[in-house]
């Protein structure tokens, strides 16, 4: 269930709130988790609130900071057991496509978000046996590992793009 409701606080938290009466919470996404808390459990609410992105602290932060910030999260985030699946999941889905953007600027900007927490997933599944099947672990590491050469030479000859 949490795989599924993945986004659902980020991108529909206002429509999750809209379903909670408790005028002590004033956070639309902290209203969000308590409705999916209410309706599928602690544990789901959990990994959905771990699953997350943070909230952006300011609208003034440069994209290293963004980006610096969105790394810190994954790389606790994936600390959960019950979280380093569905994230692995959505973070491949999101990131190791992206010599199919034919806009360069999204792409490069993209592959600077990317690339250090590729590197980051590299390092976790070193130590998922426990989590994935050695196969897995093995053909995720192999695809990120090929993706991220071929992210850092996008970069390399696309850094004087503006992003």
């Amino acid at each position: 269930m949490a795989a599924l409701l993945h986004d659902s606080v980020e991108d529909k938290a206002k429509k999750l709130a809209s379903f909670i009466s408790n005028k002590e919470i004033t956070s639309e996404r902290e209203m969000a988790l308590l409705f999916i808390k209410n309706k599928f459990g602690e544990r789901v609410e959990k990994i959905v609130s771990k699953l997350s992105n943070p909230e952006p602290e300011s609208e003034e932060l440069s994209a290293e900071e963004k980006n610096f910030i969105y790394k810190e999260h994954v790389k606790e985030a994936i600390e959960d057991s019950d979280v380093l699946p569905i994230k692995l999941a959505d973070f491949s889905d999101n990131s190791l496509n992206l010599e199919a953007l034919s806009d360069p600027v999204r792409r490069l900007k993209l592959s600077k978000k990317y690339l250090p927490v590729m590197e980051i997933f590299v390092e976790k599944l070193k130590t998922a046996q426990d989590i994935l099947s050695e196969e897995k672990i093995n053909e995720m590491s192999n695809r990120l590992l090929l993706t991220i050469e071929d992210t850092k030479d996008f970069i390399k000859k696309h850094e004087k793009i503006k992003t």
